[in-house]
């Protein structure tokens, strides 16, 4: 099998590559003496507390905690860290340990207050604030005191967060160089370019640090927007449309974005550039980032992919994957951020299939953090292998069932007539057999698209609210255009699609079915017509039926549905059947002109001598349907069960390579614990019962859907008559009343 990245898909027509290259970049940063310092003083406290907790579970799962939390901040922001070595300084001090005959909380109390630490770093300031405190006191309870240098190693960290605080930042000096760069060469106060940038970051606390830094630096608070978990609904969305719109539309230019940001939104329309303020110690979260705007729909030929590295990086290149040796000594804070540097670099090499080859890069991470033995050397290999394990698994066949897909999705649309000039209709017929109205053509707002555009009435009631829906532009405020055809307003925001799910359509195709089949005096719609076509696809007049073919299956469900059609010439006076094909061409060459008015008396005086030998036209093609569709219905019933046959059997096939991965059921861990092995022992044990269980639910699922297509039962149902008058009759016969 031949693995394809995105990088190795052919060009398109125009020779552009189909999708933009990611090139990363470093911005080196030469941090002071006194940041060295402090995070050796860090170094210094997380090896003493790890090293004087004995044997102790808990204790360790504790010092551990404390170590991630406090590198983690620390490398965000003076900040973040400044909130986080505040709290843990008050914990251990101010607060009594446990007394002697108390035990102190387990790994299984302290795991669910570590886990609120991050869950509530999307939260409001009191809530972040109250669940670091609830963590850290628990976990001051399950580690001995501390010593006097470990308290005098808190103070002067306390200390030094708080004159970091306020002194100059090195890093944010590197940023503002090159931010001012592309947004405002000029200055803040200066023009502006219509350029844009995301800044990620893991924490609120130093998105509030970096706004404030901006806005000290006399970035205008009109360019800056933040997007975070802890924003209500409505003011997340607000931000996510100003940021996807054009910059001439909006003042915004950078975006701060906590991880919250990273999740599933689309942030590409205007934006190639993304810079993390810290690189995130899980690579998963890294390409999450990364994809708000390396995705589909990015119009920049480059995204540019900026990491912060200290002194003497070698580089992003893959040909300085094997420089892994920061040149700092062990520890020191040049040689964590190179370490961490170095799992960006590993983590986009591997990105299109990082799969569980992530999960290595973040052990290696988490060893090296902790201050445990930690090699590049010996993980290269299993990232290696991951990574093309998951790229076999997710390639399987991708091809084919895409192309299948896209011309299942093609015929489809064919054989329903799901055109754009389809869907107008339906709604100017619903329009104007609601209230009258019509659309109003107008031009395009930029002349250059030439798209078919269309004012729609002022409606009342709840017409008027299934109109306004997503028609006024989000910034502007004005209403917009709307457009049928899903091409034409492709990557524009100046124009609403009229798409088949919107609330409109849909009312309008609740009231055509409804008057479809209403019948009396209230009918509003007729289910007879006549049309002209062209003297080329017909000499004399034609009659076509349509009808409706439902065919449910055991239990009443809906199996099928379509419309079929059967029809012929009217030959002196009386029907003539023709083939399904002549029939098929006749309505495609049918136009919107009504034949005379003579022509249609005629055509009525003669549909008793049409209808009874029309019907059993119709009938017959029904039945001939029913015949064909048989065999496709089986066709369809078995394509069912193979596939859900295929999926179980991926399935399977994924369990036993879970199975079968030692790493993983002798991983070490951060919560290296019994708890932890009895969960991990409770994972095997599950999944051995999954896999043993899947012959037994591949059988039940197989028979659910065999009688779900069984006794497969027909019915029609006429639905309309449409006559087909060549022009030239429809002409000669105008003339002749004249």
């Amino acid at each position: 099998m031949v693995r394809r990245m995105k990088s190795d898909l052919p060009p398109l027509w125009n020779g552009k590559p189909r999708f933009p290259r990611r090139v990363p970049h470093a911005r080196e940063v030469d941090y002071s003496d006194s940041a060295r310092e402090a995070y050796s003083k860090l170094a210094e406290y997380a090896r003493s507390r790890r090293d004087g907790q004995g044997e102790g579970k808990a204790g360790r799962t504790a010092a551990d905690f404390v170590t991630t939390l406090l590198k983690k901040r620390f490398l965000s922001s003076p900040k973040a860290f400044a909130e986080t070595i505040s709290t843990h300084l008050e914990t251990m001090t101010s607060r009594p340990a446990a007394p002697a005959d108390e035990p102190p909380p387990s790994v299984r109390v302290l795991r669910p207050l570590i886990d609120g630490v991050e869950e509530a770093e999307e939260d409001s300031e009191q809530e972040q604030a109250e669940a670091a405190a609830r963590a850290l006191s628990a976990a001051r309870q399950a580690m001995r005191p501390l010593t006097e240098r470990e308290h005098t190693l808190l103070r002067e960290l306390d200390a030094w967060a708080v004159a970091a605080g306020k002194r100059p930042d090195a890093k944010f000096a590197r940023f503002q160089e090159w931010l001012d760069g592309v947004v405002c060469p000029a200055g803040p106060l200066g023009d502006w370019e219509p350029e844009r940038v995301i800044v990620f970051t893991e924490y609120r606390d130093t998105q509030r640090w970096l706004y404030g830094q901006l806005i000290a630096a006399g970035c205008p608070a009109e360019r800056i927007a933040q997007l975070h978990g802890g924003q209500d609904q409505d003011e997340r969305e607000q931000v996510k449309q100003v940021f996807q719109e054009s910059p001439g539309l909006s003042p915004v230019r950078i975006l701060l974005g906590t991880d919250a940001a990273s999740e599933g939104i689309n942030l590409q329309a205007h934006c190639h550039r993304v810079l993390h303020w810290e690189i995130p110690w899980n690579p998963n979260r890294l390409e999450q980032r990364n994809g708000r705007v390396d995705r589909h729909g990015q119009r920049a030929d480059q995204v540019d992919v900026h990491h912060f590295v200290p002194r003497g990086w070698q580089g992003f290149d893959p040909a300085h994957d094997h420089h892994t040796d920061s040149g700092y000594e062990d520890g020191a804070l040049e040689d964590e951020l190179h370490f961490l540097a170095v799992a960006a670099r590993k983590t986009e090499r591997i990105r299109e299939d990082l799969g569980s080859a992530g999960e290595v890069i973040a052990a290696q991470v988490e060893q090296k953090m902790l201050g445990r033995r930690s090699s590049w050397t010996t993980a290269d290999a299993e990232i290696t292998k991951r990574s093309g394990r998951a790229a076999l698994k997710v390639e399987r066949d991708l091809a084919r069932d895409l192309e299948r897909l896209v011309d299942a999705l093609t015929d489809s649309r064919q054989q329903l007539h799901l055109h754009p000039e389809t869907v107008e209709r339906v709604v100017r017929t619903g329009l104007l057999l609601a209230h009258r109205k019509d659309l109003t053509e107008v031009p395009d707002p930029q002349p250059a698209r030439n798209a078919r555009c269309f004012r729609l009435p002022e409606l009342p009631g709840a017409w008027a609210r299934a109109r306004n829906d997503g028609l006024r532009h989000p910034l502007t405020g004005t209403e917009r255009p709307v457009v049928f055809d899903e091409a034409e307003a492709r990557d524009r925001t100046d124009v609403v699609h009229m798409h088949l799910g919107h609330r409109l359509v849909q009312m309008c195709l609740r009231l055509l079915r409804a008057d479809l089949w209403s019948s009396g005096a209230g009918a509003r719609l007729s289910r007879v017509t006549a049309r002209v076509v062209p003297d080329g696809a017909l000499r004399q007049p034609a009659v076509v039926a349509h009808g409706r073919v439902v065919i449910t299956g055991s239990g009443g469900t809906r199996l099928h549905e379509e419309v079929i059609t059967a029809g012929g010439l009217i030959e002196a006076g009386t029907f003539s059947a023709g083939r399904m094909e002549e029939v098929d061409g006749w309505l495609a060459e049918a136009t919107e002109e009504l034949p005379a008015e003579s022509v249609l008396t005629e055509l009525t005086g003669l549909w008793p001598r049409l209808e009874e030998r029309l019907a059993r036209a119709l009938n017959t093609r029904a039945n001939r349907r029913f015949r064909s569709l048989g065999t496709m219905l089986a066709e369809r019933c078995e394509q069912e069960v193979e596939g859900m046959r295929a999926v179980l059997e991926d399935l399977g096939r994924s369990i036993r390579a879970r199975l079968d991965d030692t790493g993983h059921w002798q991983q070490e861990s951060l919560f290296d614990v019994d708890d932890e092995r009895r969960q991990l022992r409770a994972d095997r044990e599950a999944l051995l019962e999954r896999l043993r269980r899947l012959p037994e639910v591949t059988e039940k699922e197989t028979a659910a859907l065999r009688r779900r297509w069984s006794d497969p039962s027909p019915r029609w149902f006429p639905v309309a008559v449409t006559f087909l008058v060549p022009r030239s009759l429809s002409m000669i016969t105008r003339q002749e009343n004249r």
